[in-house]
């Protein structure tokens, strides 16, 4: 678990060195302009992530563990967030709300382009026509998962146009897989796969089975007849 966290994420000194010396980042995770801390381990040895730990429990957990791990995906976001404060009086929260807005937008606009975007977020399509007004709840469900961790677990960057993709091709490979929708061929799954599995990190060896590179990728190549992958050989 150590190799993986070491291959895939960064400390605290390693996150803040990306950033302006000085940088508020405690600040900028309390305005909820950016995650936190999504992987951790504490004093008695054991691992927990933000897919296993509710974010009511977060705050606990982070106080009693010694190795704290960020996604890198979050640089890029404390970059804008910083912006925004500076062109704001330096106010986090107004940066926050800047920043989410500008998520919100990009979000809107992929989930209206991405053909495949129906399989994923269904209510935004109702009747069969995209609906603008519906997709405010999905990108504030989107983004509150990314504030709280969950895609700093799976994604390598965090963007709408990363998020919105992600689910639609996960969705329709899903629907495939499991009969729910129209199928597709060999290579239509494999284009499918081989496009999920660039966005994604290899999830942490005992969370990958239970997620989507083990439900989808893993079990497409299976079903393919392609062999395996294997991200945590040495």
């Amino acid at each position: 678990m150590k190799r993986y966290m070491n291959r895939w994420f960064l400390d605290r000194p390693g996150f803040e060195r990306h950033l302006p010396t000085g940088c508020a980042v405690d600040e900028l995770i309390a305005a909820a302009a950016i995650p936190g801390a999504i992987y951790g381990r504490t004093a008695d040895g054991r691992w927990w992530s933000a897919l296993s730990t509710p974010a009511a429990d977060r705050a606990a957990i982070v106080a009693a563990s010694v190795d704290l791990y960020h996604a890198p995906a979050a640089i890029w976001w404390a970059r804008r967030a910083i912006l925004a404060a500076r062109a704001q009086g330096g106010n986090a929260a107004d940066a926050a709300t800047t920043i989410r807005a500008h998520f919100h937008a990009g979000f809107t606009a992929r989930v209206a382009t991405d053909p495949l975007a129906p399989y994923a977020f269904p209510h935004c399509f109702p009747a069969g026509r995209f609906d603008s007004g519906a997709t405010d709840s999905a990108a504030a469900a989107e983004w509150n998962s990314w504030i709280d961790g969950s895609y700093g677990v799976c994604l390598r960057r965090f963007s709408a146009e990363a998020c919105v993709r992600k689910e639609a091709l996960r969705h329709r490979a899903r629907a495939h897989l499991e009969g729910t929708g129209p199928p597709l061929s060999p290579q239509a799954l494999f284009d499918v796969v081989e496009e999920l599995e660039a966005l994604l990190l290899p999830f942490a060896p005992e969370e990958r089975p239970n997620g989507t590179p083990g439900r989808v990728i893993d079990r497409a190549l299976a079903a393919l007849a392609l062999g395996g992958e294997h991200p945590y050989a040495d």
